[in-house]
């Protein structure tokens, strides 16, 4: 009898052990402190938080932070919560160290003890692999600036990845306006639309472009141009935040939500 499709997925889920990755900072950034911004009566990375709770196919979920009240959540809330204390100078701009002035691989050392890829064991120390307690098949990149994400998402994320045999690349997207503007080649002083220039046929005919949320997966092939799947959600789950303009957007869609929920 043929494996059906969610059969294979269930069992490659079971054979793995999946763990998600929230790395957030405070100390550093374009805008210091925004992580802990209020949405809807929360700070934002509640919200991550809440959603990687939820969700059914993460074993443990990493929280990598030097915000102390988002450490203290995370222990109080569930065991499902590994905290690793972050340490100041991890969190700098830029990601690395430079050794000396060569720019060789060499030259440069993460500045982090945890990097993005648990799975390949690159860049973990000993100390933190001590703290998971296992060694993960799988981590998921949980961005606290998507914090409109829900678990249901990031379960079909995982799903998706392991349907597809040759799936590298996993992402979260949600549609993005095809009307683009591009410097006019023959007076790059003027932007034109692109699909006045690529088509005549109008906008309608453009294909569809999709803008990627947070929430990303990385397996373990390491190459420029890797096989990417995508589960699309709606841009009310999408939105990142950056700045007052984006929280207020978010304030919107994430009312609306807890709204209709409310009213179920």
């Amino acid at each position: 009898m043929k494996e059906s499709v969610q059969d294979k997925i269930q069992k490659r889920i079971k054979a793995n052990r999946i763990v998600g990755l929230m790395r957030f900072r405070d100390s550093f950034g374009s805008a210091k402190g925004k992580h802990s911004w209020n949405l809807c009566g929360h700070p934002m990375y509640y919200w991550k938080m809440k959603a990687a709770l939820e969700t059914k196919h993460l074993e443990k979920v990493i929280v990598w932070t030097d915000n102390k009240e988002a450490q203290e959540m995370a222990e109080k809330w569930s065991d499902k919560f590994i905290v690793i204390r972050g340490i100041k100078d991890e969190f700098k701009d830029p990601i690395v160290k430079h050794l000396d002035n060569f720019k060789t691989p060499e030259s440069m050392i993460p500045r982090a003890r945890v990097f993005y890829d648990l799975a390949n064991d690159l860049h973990v120390t000993p100390e933190v692999k001590e703290q998971i307690g296992f060694k993960p098949t799988l981590s998921v990149l949980l961005c606290v600036c998507s914090p409109l994400e829900i678990a249901e998402s990031i379960d079909k994320l995982i799903e998706k990845y392991y349907e597809d045999d040759n799936a590298e690349e996993a992402h979260l997207v949600y549609q993005g306006s095809p009307f683009i503007l591009i410097p006019k080649p023959r007076h790059p002083q003027y932007l034109l639309a692109l699909n006045d220039w690529q088509t005549q046929a109008g906008r309608q005919n453009l294909p569809t472009i999709y803008c990627p949320s947070g929430t990303v997966i990385f397996s373990y092939t390491w190459t420029r141009f890797r096989r990417k799947v995508y589960v699309v959600i709606p841009e009310s789950e999408g939105k990142e935040i950056h700045n007052e303009e984006d929280l207020e957007f978010a304030e919107y869609y994430l009312r609306k939500r807890l709204e209709r929920n409310k009213n179920v």
